[in-house]
């Protein structure tokens, strides 16, 4: 979750700020190949 350093606090900080919809859709959203590719750009972009 280090990539996600506003969605983490949104969850353990403020806990009524993200929906359970919101982190359902997201959690599909991680296992798709679009985010694979995003995930490998922003790698590519910190290195």
């Amino acid at each position: 979750m280090a990539m996600f350093p506003q969605f983490r606090s949104g969850i353990f900080m403020g806990g009524s700020r993200i929906r359970f919809k919101e982190l359902e859709e997201f959690m599909q959203y991680v296992h798709t190949p679009e985010y694979r590719l995003e995930l490998k750009k922003l790698k590519a972009v910190i290195k």
